[in-house]
C-alpha cells in the first residue's frame, strides 16, 4: 500500500473514529435529553390532566353543597320532616326546588342530574327520569351521612360510566335529607377519557368502566403496588412516570388524589416521539461537518419544538396559580402539545367559572342574610313595640323587667313598678272621638318619657293603662319624685287638634322586694294601689300597704258571700207593720 493510501486511510481512520464516537456521544446525550424531556412532558401532562379532572370534580361538589345549603331546598325538606304524609307538590318550595334543581343541571350541559332525598330516603323530587328511594338500594341511611362524600359503582346508578356525589342538607345541626348529583363520564371531557385517562380506586376498581387497561399487565402490575401504601405517599410524590415493560407504543403517566385515595393514570402514544430518534443511526454513515450540522439544526429545532411550549405551560400555570384565572395559553399546534394547551384553557374556563358562581352565590347568601336581619328587626318591633305611642308593650315589659329582677335577686337592688290609669279617659274617646283619645295617649306618652330616668322602662300596657319600672333606686322617694312629676304632667290641659283636654291620673306604687319579689305580683300590688287611689279622690297616687290587699280580700269575700246568698236564695224581705196607736189601724210598714 501507498504511503498516499496509507495516510489517506490512517486520515480516513483518525478522522472517523471522532465522527462515530462524536456520533454515538451526541445520540447518547440526544436519546438521554430526549428522555427527559420526554419524562417531564408526561409528568407535566399528567398534573395538568389530574388538576384539571380535580378541578372537575370539585365543580360538581361545590355546586352539590351550594344546592344543600339553598334556603327553598332547606325549607323544601324542613317541611317535608315536619309533615310526613304531606303532598309535596302542593308545597310552596315545591316549584323554586325544581326550578333550582333544573337551573343547575342545565348548567352542567345534562351530564349531571340531580336527585333529592328526605331524611327517610325516600325519593321527593329530581331531574333524572328513573330514580327509586335511596334506601331501596343503599346500605347507609341518610341520618349517617354527615358530610359530602362519593359513590362509585353505586347500586343506585343505573349509568355504569357514572359516579353519584352525595351532600347532606343540615339545618341546625341535623341531617334533613340528601342531595344526589350523578356525574357522568362525558362531564368530565378529556380529563377522564377512556382512551386516554383512567381513575382506580383504593380498592383497586375503575371508576367508569375502563377495562382496557387491565389487558396492561406491567401498569396494572405497578398499581396493584400503590394500592396498599397510598395513604402514605407524599406530597411531593404526587406524579410518576412509567414505560411498557413489553411495548414502546404508549408513555404512562400517573398520580395519587390524595382527597379520594385514588389514582389518575394518564396513557399518551409514544410513536410521535420515538420517530424523531430513528433515522439518528442513519447518521453515523455521514460525514462530521454534516453530521454536526444536522445536529445542531436538530437540537436546535427540537429544543424549539419541546422546550419552548413547557415553558409557555409553566409561565401560564404560574400566572394560574397567582390568581388570575382569564389566562389563555396559545400554544397553536395539532400535536400534544396543542392539545393540552386547549386542556389548559378549559380547565381555566371551568374555575374561572366556578369561581364566578362561588362568588355570586355569596354575594346573594350576604344579601339574604342582610334581609333576614332586617325581617327579624322590624318583627322585633312589631312584637315588642305599641303600634299607637311607640313605647314598649306589655310583652316588652315584662320580658325586660324580668330580665333586671332575676339579676336584682341575687344582688340585692330595689326596684318600684309604677302603675298609672288615665282617669276618665272613655269620656274623651266618647265626647270628642277616638282620633282625638289618640293623639292624647301620644302627647301623654311623650310627656311620660321626659319624667323617666335613663334605665326605666315605660310601656303602654292597655288602652288608657301605663307601667313604668323604675330600676336600681336607693330610696323610696325616688320613685315618689318620678309619680310627682307624672301628677304635675296632669295640671295643664293638653291642647288635642285645636280643643282644650284635662285629664287626671290616678297612680299606684309598689316596691321591690319590700312588697313583692315576682314581677306578676309586683303589677298586681302596684294595680291594687292604684284602684285605691282612684276610689280616694284621683288624681292622686298610693304606695302599697298590706291593708290594701286585705280590703281587696275582703270586699272580693262579701262579693262572693252575697253571690252565694242569691244563688241560694238566702236572702228575703222583712215587712214591719206600723199601727196608729191611737185608732189601732195599720198605717204603713218598714222593710
Amino acid at each position: 500500500m501507498s504511503i498516499k493510501k496509507s495516510f489517506q486511510t490512517y486520515i480516513l481512520l483518525l478522522t472517523s473514529i471522532p465522527v462515530i464516537v462524536m456520533t454515538v456521544l451526541a445520540y447518547i446525550l440526544a436519546y438521554g435529553k430526549y428522555m427527559e424531556l420526554t419524562k417531564n412532558s408526561m409528568q407535566t401532562t399528567t398534573s395538568t390532566y389530574m388538576d384539571g379532572f380535580h378541578a372537575t370534580l370539585n365543580n360538581v361538589i361545590s355546586d352539590n353543597e351550594i344546592l344543600a345549603g339553598n334556603l327553598y331546598i332547606q325549607s323544601f325538606l324542613t317541611e317535608k320532616a315536619n309533615n310526613p304524609g304531606m303532598d309535596f307538590t302542593a308545597s310552596m318550595y315545591y316549584k323554586p326546588v325544581s326550578e333550582q334543581l333544573d337551573l343547575q343541571m342545565d348548567a352542567n350541559t345534562d351530564y349531571v342530574t340531580y336527585s333529592l332525598y328526605d331524611i327517610d330516603g325516600y325519593y321527593v323530587l329530581g331531574t333524572a327520569s328513573n330514580t327509586g328511594d335511596w334506601s331501596e338500594y343503599m346500605n347507609t341511611p341518610p341520618a349517617k351521612i354527615t358530610k359530602t362524600t362519593i359513590e362509585t359503582n353505586a347500586p343506585i346508578s343505573d349509568d355504569k360510566n357514572a359516579i353519584d356525589i352525595i351532600t347532606p342538607v343540615i339545618v341546625k345541626d341535623k341531617v334533613i335529607g340528601i342531595v344526589r348529583a350523578n356525574v357522568k363520564i362525558d362531564y368530565f371531557g378529556a380529563f377522564a377519557s377512556g382512551e386516554e385517562c383512567f381513575i382506580i380506586d383504593a380498592d383497586g376498581s375503575f371508576l367508569f368502566h375502563q377495562d382496557d387497561l387491565k389487558e396492561d399487565s406491567y401498569i396494572m402490575n405497578r398499581v396493584n403496588s400503590l394500592l396498599p401504601n397510598i395513604n402514605n405517599q407524599a406530597e411531593k410524590e404526587m406524579v410518576y412516570t412509567a414505560f411498557k415493560s413489553n411495548s414502546s407504543t404508549y408513555i404512562y403517566g400517573y398520580g395519587i388524589l390524595h382527597d379520594y385515595d385514588w389514582i389518575y393514570i394518564v396513557r399518551m402514544n409514544r410513536k410521535a416521539y420515538h420517530a424523531i430518534f430513528s433515522s439518528l443511526p442513519l447518521l453515523l454513515a455521514i460525514g462530521l461537518i454534516i453530521i454536526l450540522f444536522i445536529s445542531l439544526i436538530v437540537s436546535s429545532q427540537l429544543t424549539k419544538k419541546y422546550t419552548d411550549p413547557i415553558m409557555e405551560l409553566n409561565s401560564c400555570m404560574l400566572e394560574a396559580t397567582g390568581g388570575n384565572y382569564q389566562i389563555v395559553c396559545n400554544i397553536e399546534s395539532k400535536d400534544e402539545f396543542g392539545q393540552l394547551s386547549n386542556c389548559f384553557n378549559e380547565m381555566m374556563k371551568i374555575i374561572s367559572g366556578t369561581n364566578e358562581r362561588q362568588l355570586e352565590a355569596q354575594r346573594q347568601l350576604e344579601a339574604n342574610e342582610a334581609q333576614l336581619i332586617e325581617h327579624n328587626k322590624h318583627v322585633e318591633e312589631l312584637a315588642y313595640t305599641d303600634g299607637l305611642t311607640s313605647l314598649y308593650n306589655r310583652i316588652a315589659f315584662m320580658k325586660l323587667a324580668q330580665d333586671i329582677l332575676s339579676e336584682a335577686k341575687s344582688s340585692y337592688k330595689k326596684h318600684a313598678v309604677i302603675f298609672i290609669d288615665l282617669d276618665d279617659f272613655k269620656n274623651v274617646n266618647d265626647t270628642l272621638g277616638h282620633d282625638y283619645g289618640d293623639d292624647l295617649l301620644i302627647q301623654i306618652s311623650r310627656k311620660f318619657e321626659e319624667c323617666i330616668e335613663s334605665g326605666d322602662i315605660l310601656a303602654r300596657t292597655g288602652g288608657d293603662e301605663f307601667l313604668i319600672f323604675r330600676n336600681f333606686i336607693d330610696t323610696p322617694e325616688e320613685a315618689i319624685s318620678t309619680v310627682e312629676k307624672l301628677i304635675e304632667i296632669t295640671k295643664n290641659p293638653f291642647n288635642v287638634k285645636g280643643e282644650r283636654v284635662l285629664i287626671s291620673v290616678s297612680i299606684g306604687v309598689s316596691y321591690f322586694p319590700q312588697n313583692a319579689l315576682s314581677l306578676t305580683e309586683l303589677i298586681k300590688t302596684a294595680d291594687i294601689a292604684m284602684y285605691n287611689a282612684k276610689t280616694s279622690g284621683k288624681n292622686n297616687y298610693r304606695i302599697f300597704n298590706s291593708g290594701m290587699a286585705d280590703e281587696v280580700s275582703r270586699k272580693s269575700e262579701m262579693i262572693a258571700v252575697l253571690q252565694t246568698a242569691i244563688a241560694n236564695e238566702e236572702m228575703y224581705m222583712v215587712y214591719q207593720p206600723q199601727a196608729d196607736v191611737a185608732t189601732g189601724k195599720i198605717i204603713g210598714c218598714k222593710l
